[in-house]
Parts: C-alpha cells; structure tokens; sequence
C-alpha cells in the first residue's frame, strides 16, 4: 500500500505526463491583467475604503500579495481580493450565466456595461432594455443606457433617458454630467452648462463635469 506521499508524488507524475487540465488562474500572475470587480466590490488602503465601487471601471492589477490585488484605474487604486474580481475578457461569460436566475436584472445590466466597454452599443442597449423591464426602478441602466444612445449620437433619446435618471435619483451627478454631454452635442450650450452646474454642485470632485463644462465655455467662445 502507498503512504500518502508516495500517492502525492504518483499523482503529480501521472499529471505531468497526462497534461491535466490545471485553473489559468492558478498558475497565472493576475499582474498587468485588466480586470472589473464583480459586484461593486469597495477598494481598501488598510482599513479605509478608498472606493466603494458603485462606478463601473475596468481596473489594471499592479501587484497581488496573497490573494490579494493591488488595482488601478485612473487616480483610484486600492487593494481587493482576487475572489471579488474577474478577467475583462472572461466578464460577458461571467454575467451570461446570471440571465436566468433571480440575478438577471442586475446581470443583464452588468453585461450591458462591458459590452459599452467594447463599443457593442446596440448589444449593449439590447441587455439595458432587458435590465430595464426586470427592475424600471433602478437610476443606474437609465443613466447607462442614455451614454449608449449619446455614443451612438442619438442625442434626444440619450437626453430622455437621463433625464428619466434623474427623476428616479434626483441627486445622481453623473446622469447631469452626461446629460450635459447629450445637450452639448445638440449644440445646446446653455442647457449643458447648467447641467454641468448640477453635476458639480452634487460632487465638486467630478473631473468630468470640469471639463465638459469648459468645452461649453468655448465653444460658446467664452
């Protein structure tokens, strides 16, 4: 009879010479990886919440350090565990098998997102408009859905469903912001302006709304 060891070792041999199927992830560095947190997973320096997630971003892991990983996206880094994040190319298969469960609104709506990052406008709408009927309460797919109509240029429906946004969560900064990007591109400076003026209002850290709001200017050549 073999001890333990021996089976250890007669395994790890038997799979080396068979090519057993090994986790990607197991053997792979998430380092350099692009990657999105899978449900607004908050980002921590030490015990302070650095982000809690509620905006999307696509997030390059720096470092990991025993399961977990240091990510960056802009000016907001902070550490997550591996478990709360997952590959950007492995995100639209890791929301699909969500669809047909109690999660699918909140599914659909995430897939939606990635599908935006991908410039998959009208797929992306598609998963808004199935988000949408599931759950017609939540501000987020309104707003969401408004920047696939404004990256289609399809600027009265963008403004029609941020501004639904609005009315749903009437202190929501970043439906104004990209309200005003809407209204912008009807060459309605006014009206953007004063939606950047909102937006900023709500959240005076909004670089966005800055600088949207300073293109207006211009091209209303002040």
């Amino acid at each position: 009879m073999m001890t333990l060891r021996q089976s250890t070792i007669f395994a790890g041999l038997f799979c080396i010479a068979a090519a057993c199927p090994v986790h990607a992830h197991a053997q792979q560095s998430w380092v350099g990886k692009n990657v999105v947190t899978k449900n607004e997973a908050p980002l921590r320096v030490g015990t302070t919440i650095v982000d809690d997630g509620s905006l999307f971003r696509v997030y390059t892991v720096e470092k990991e350090n025993g399961g977990w990983l240091w990510l960056v996206s802009g000016s907001v880094e902070g550490w997550v565990t591996a478990q709360e994040v997952v590959p950007l190319e492995e995100a639209v298969d890791y929301y699909t098998q969500f669809v047909n469960t109690d999660q699918a609104a909140w599914a659909y709506g995430k897939r939606a997102t990635i599908w935006m990052e991908r410039k998959e406008y009208d797929i992306a709408i598609a998963d808004y408009n199935e988000s949408i009927r599931l759950d017609p309460g939540a501000a987020a797919n309104y707003n969401n859905r408004g920047r696939a109509w404004f990256n289609k240029k399809e600027y009265d429906r963008a403004i029609a469903d941020l501004s639904e946004a609005i009315r749903l969560e009437p202190k929501y900064a970043d439906a104004y912001d990209n309200r005003g990007n809407a209204r912008q591109g009807k060459k309605e400076y006014d009206k953007a302006i004063a939606d950047y003026n909102e937006a900023v209002r709500l959240d005076p850290k909004s670089e966005s709304a800055y600088y949207s709001r300073g293109l207006a200017w211009l091209y209303k050549e002040e």
